[in-house]
C-alpha cells in the first residue's frame, strides 16, 4: 500500500490472520510508512519473517524485491533510493550542542502556541516550559471539561499561578468542524496562532489478531487526521513552528501497539510533507519514549514492565529540557528525532556502527555500548593484574588509588567520544573507597555523553552490589590552559637536591603510607600548615608495567605514581590527622611528557567547620614546564594520627593547633634545609 485509506485498513486484519510460522511477509511500498507496524508484527509473531521494502512503484514486484525477499531473515528492512542506492536504517546519536549554542527562548511574548491534547500529560508540561521561557500565550484544545476533570483543572491552576495568558477551548481534534470553530474562538481571544504543538492521541493496546479496521481508524483519527484538522484551522503563512509528538514505537515497534505505531508513522510523514511545502516553518517530530510520572505510558501502567525489558523512562524535567534543546538549536535539524532513555538493540532497531573501542585496561568487558551516547564497561581488579594495589594499602586493606580512578574515568570518556588526548576533569567526587580483597573486585564504569565534548562518568563496585556510586567526574575537551586567563602563572620551583629536606622519615613513620612505585616524595623545601613545596622523583621501577603482562599498558593521563605522590605530599602539612581526597574542582594538564624529577607547589585555599580542606596544586617539570594543575582539591578528615615528634613536622602541627578558632595563625614555623626530619 502507498497510502492509508479505508480500503487499506480493511485488508490488515485478514492479512494478519493468514500468517503462520511458515510465512514470509513482504510489505513493499513506494513511499514507506509501514516500518513500525511491521516491527510490531514481528515482535508478536517472531516465527514470521518480515521483509519491508521501500522502492520505486515500478519495481514493487521486480527483481530487487524478489532478491530481498529471498535473503530476508527475522526482520528485514531496506530502502532503495531513486538513484538505485540501497540503504538500511541505523540510529545515529544526535548529541545536544550544549547551553552555549542556544540563542534564546524558542517562543516570545508575541507568539500564540496552539496545543492539542487537553492541557494534560507531556504536551502540557512542554507547553508550560515553552511559555515560561519566553512569555508566549497558550491556546489549549481538548475534549474534557475542567469542572469534571481534576487533572485538567490542576494544570490550568498552574498556568494562572505562573502568570501565563491562556485560553482553553473544547473540541474533539478528530472533528474538523469542531476544531475550526474552537480555534477561531481562541484566536479571537489571544490572537493568530504562530506555533502548533500537537500532542493529542489515542492508545489502547491490544494484539494484532484482535485489531479491526475500526480500531485502526480510531487510533489514526486524533494523531494523523487531527493534525490535518489543526493545520486547516490556522493561517499557514503565520505558522513558524510545528511540533507533533510522535512515538518511538513508530521506529522500533512494540507488542500490542501495531495501530499506534502505524498512526505515529503516518503522523511523521504528514509533518515531513508539510515541511517541504512550507520551508518558512520549523517542523519537528520528537518521537518520545515513555515518560515517568506523566503521559500515556504512565497512565497505561507500562513503566515498570518496560523497565524490565531494558527500556528506561524519561523523567519529566529531562524530557522538557531535551525538547527545549532540540528546538533551540541554531540550525534546523532533521524533522524526526527520537528522544528516549535506554533502548536495547534488536533486529528491528540497529545503531549506527562505530569505530572499534580502543584497547584500555578499564574497558576489559563491554556491558553496553550505544555509539556516541552511552558506554558501560567492567574490569576485574586482581593483585596479580594490578600490582600497584600492593603499594596502596591503608590499615591493611589494598585500595584503588584515586589517581587510578581518574585514569579509569578518563579512559571510558575518551573511548565513548573517540578522543585520544587527555580530558579536562571537573566536578570529581571520591564518595566511597574501592577496597580490593585478595580475591579481587569488579568495578563497573558508566559514561553518558552530555554534549559533543562532555561526558559524565561514574564508578560502581560489585562489593556494594553496584548500588552506590564510589566515584564520579565530568570529562571534557579540548583541554583548557592550566593557568586561568588573567592569572599570574606559578613560578617553577627549582629542583635542587641541596635545598630539600629528606622525606624518608614520613614514610618510615607511616604518615605517608604508600610503597613501591608510589613512594615518590623525595623531600620538602617548604613545609608549613597551609603551604608546601616538595620534590617528587621518577618511578623507582621504570621497567615495571602498571598492569599485568597481557593487559593494555597505555595510561591516558600519564604517570599515576607522580600524581599520587603529589596528593599525599600534602599529608605532612596536617601531620596529626589522616586526610584523603574526596572531591576535585578541576584538573588540567600541561606538558604531561615533561621529564622528572618534578616540583610541587601547593597551598590551602579554604577550610570548613567539618574539617574539609581545599587546596591548589601545581606541578612543574625539571625543565621548568608546567605539567599539571589541581584546583579545589578537597581533603576529608578520616580521624586522628599520633602527635608528631619529628622536628620538621612540629612546625605545621603547632601552626594548626595555634590557629584553632582564629582567622589567622599566630605561630609561623617552617622546615628548612638546616633542619632534618630524622
Amino acid at each position: 500500500p502507498s497510502r492509508l485509506d479505508a480500503g487499506v485498513l480493511a485488508l490488515l486484519p485478514a492479512a494478519v490472520a493468514a500468517l503462520d510460522g511458515r510465512t514470509v511477509l513482504l510489505l513493499a511500498s513506494p513511499d514507506g510508512g509501514w516500518g513500525g507496524w511491521a516491527r510490531t508484527l514481528w515482535q508478536e509473531q517472531p516465527a514470521t519473517t518480515v521483509c519491508v521494502l521501500e522502492l520505486p512503484a515500478d519495481e514493487l514486484a521486480g527483481a530487487r524485491a524478489l532478491a530481498e525477499l529471498a535473503a530476508a531473515q527475522d526482520f528485514h528492512e531496506v530502502r532503495y533510493e531513486a538513484d538505485g542506492r540501497r540503504t538500511q536504517t541505523r540510529w545515529q546519536a544526535l548529541v545536544p550542542a550544549g547551553a552555549g549554542a542556544v540563542a534564546g527562548p524558542v517562543l516570545g511574548a508575541g507568539d500564540v502556541l496552539l496545543v492539542s491534547g487537553g492541557g494534560k500529560g507531556i504536551a502540557a508540561e512542554c507547553a508550560l516550559a515553552l511559555a515560561l521561557a519566553g512569555g508566549a500565550k497558550l491556546l489549549l484544545l481538548g475534549r474534557a471539561d475542567p469542572a469534571d476533570d481534576p487533572v485538567l483543572a490542576g494544570s490550568l491552576v498552574r498556568l494562572r499561578a505562573a502568570g501565563i495568558e491562556y485560553a482553553y477551548v473544547r473540541a474533539d481534534v478528530a472533528d474538523a468542524v469542531a476544531v475550526r470553530r474552537a480555534v477561531a474562538a481562541g484566536v479571537a481571544q489571544l490572537g493568530p496562532v504562530t506555533a502548533l504543538l500537537h500532542g493529542a492521541g489515542r492508545n489502547q493496546p491490544q494484539p494484532l489478531l484482535r485489531l479491526t479496521a475500526g480500531d485502526y481508524a480510531q487510533t489514526l483519527a486524533p494523531k494523523d487526521d487531527g493534525l490535518g484538522h489543526l493545520l486547516a484551522a490556522i493561517e499557514p503563512a503565520r505558522l513558524r513552528l510545528l511540533v507533533a509528538f510522535g512515538s518511538v514505537i513508530a521506529r522500533c515497534g512494540l507488542a500490542g501497539e501495531a495501530d499506534y505505531a502505524l498512526a505515529n508513522e503516518w503522523l511523521a510523514r504528514r509533518v515531513e510533507d508539510w515541511a517541504c511545502a512550507h520551508p518558512h516553518c520549523d517542523c519537528r517530530v520528537p518521537e518520545w519514549s515513555i515518560w515517568s510520572g506523566t503521559g500515556m505510558g504512565e497512565r497505561l501502567g507500562r513503566v515498570e514492565a518496560l523497565a524490565r525489558a531494558g527500556i528506561t523512562a524519561i523523567p519529566p524535567q529531562a524530557g522538557v529540557a531535551a525538547l527545549e534543546a532540540l528546538l533551540a538549536t541554531p540550525e534546523p535539524g532533521p524533522v524526526r528525532v527520537t528522544i528516549a532513555g535506554r533502548l536495547p538493540e534488536s533486529p528491528a532497531l540497529r545503531y549506527a556502527s562505530a569505530a572499534a573501542l580502543p584497547l584500555r585496561r578499564f574497558l576489559e568487558h563491554v556491558v553496553l555500548h550505544v555509539p556516541g551516547v552511552e558506554l558501560i564497561t567492567e574490569a576485574r581488579l586482581l593483585p596479580a593484574q594490578d600490582p600497584y594495589l600492593a603499594d596502596h594499602v591503608l590499615d591493611g586493606t589494598p585500595l584503588l588509588p584515586g589517581v587510578l580512578i581518574l585514569e579509569a574515568l578518563a579512559q571510558l570518556a575518551g573511548a565513548l567520544t573517540g578522543h585520544e588526548a587527555p580530558p579536562c576533569i571537573e566536578a570529581a567526587a571520591f564518595l566511597h573507597p574501592v577496597a580490593v580483597p585478595a580475591g579481587g573486585e569488579t568495578i563497573r564504569l558508566a559514561a553518558l555523553r552530555l554534549a559533543p565534548d562532555c561526558v559524565e562518568v561514574v564508578l560502581r563496585c560489585a562489593g556494594s552490589d553496584y548500588a552506590i556510586e564510589h566515584a564520579r567526574a565530568r570529562c571534557h575537551w579540548p583541554m583548557p590552559e592550566p593557568v586561568p586567563a588573567g592569572a599570574a602563572p606559578e613560578p617553577p620551583a627549582a629542583v635542587d637536591a641541596g635545598a630539600w629536606v629528606d622525606a624518608a622519615a614520613c614514610y618510615d613513620d607511616g604518615l605517608l603510607f604508600q610503597r613501591g612505585r608510589l613512594r615518590r616524595v623525595l623531600g620538602y623545601g617548604q613545609l608549613e600548615a597551609r603551604t608546601c613545596r616538595a620534590r617528587i622523583g621518577v618511578d623507582p621501577q621504570p621497567a615495571a608495567a602498571w598492569f599485568g603482562r597481557y593487559l593494555p599498558p597505555l595510561l591516558l593521563l600519564g604517570d599515576p605514581g607522580l600524581r599520587d605522590a603529589a596528593l599525599h605530599a600534602l599529608q605532612a602539612c596536617i601531620p596529626h590527622r589522616r586526610l584523603v581526597p574526596c572531591a576535585l574542582g578541576r584538573w588540567t594538564a600541561g606538558a604531561l611528557d615533561a621529564p622528572g624529577p618534578w616540583a610541587l607547589s601547593a597551598h590551602e585555599t579554604a577550610a570548613t567547620a567539618a574539617g574539609r580542606l581545599s587546596w591548589t596544586l601545581v606541578l612543574h617539570a625539571a625543565d621548568g614546564r608546567l605539567r599539571e594543575r589541581w584546583d579545589d582539591l578537597v581533603l576529608a578528615d578520616l580521624g586522628p594520627l599520633p602527635v608528631p615528634t619529628r622536628p620538621a613536622l612540629l612546625g605545621p602541627y603547632l601552626q594548626r593547633r595555634s590557629a584553632l578558632g582564629e582567622p589567622e595563625p599566630r605561630v609561623v614555623l617552617a622546615a628548612s634545609r638546616a633542619s632534618a626530619l630524622a
